[in-house]
């Protein structure tokens, strides 16, 4: 990775602990492709947004786990919790050379914990007026 997608990942991480949503909105890039882990077809950038800052509101006791990285992208293994559902997952991300996410898929595991998510995810979407 170069410096640029290095400062990135630095904001990514800064953004998942802080919740601050203009972060967020800076290190995507605004033809970037978001893969839910509840939707088949690939989504842009404003779904990708609403989704990722509703997710770390989600998640309960959420870390990461390992890193893995290569010249343009990483993977994030994290565990976390909704109730007394455990759940672990993925993030694949891909870096342009200037440093901004233009691919962000998420992978999550067991079943249950997707379902979970899935649920506490339709309710927060409907009441953001985005079902």
């Amino acid at each position: 990775m170069n410096d640029n997608q290095s400062k990135t990942l630095e904001r990514w991480h800064e953004f998942v602990e802080t919740k601050n949503n203009e972060i967020l909105s800076q290190i995507l890039n605004d033809e970037m492709t978001f893969h839910s882990p509840f939707l088949h077809k690939p989504k842009g950038k404003d779904f990708g947004l609403m989704a990722l800052q509703t997710v770390v509101e989600v998640f309960e006791n959420f870390r990461y786990t390992r890193k893995f990285y290569n010249e343009n992208s990483c993977v994030l293994e994290f565990a976390a919790n909704i109730g007394a559902v455990e759940l672990q997952g993925v993030d694949l991300i891909e870096f342009d050379e200037n440093g901004q996410i233009v691919d962000f898929k998420v992978m999550i595991r067991p079943a249950r914990g997707l379902q979970t998510l899935a649920d506490e995810m339709g309710k927060r979407f409907a009441a953001k007026g985005f079902a």
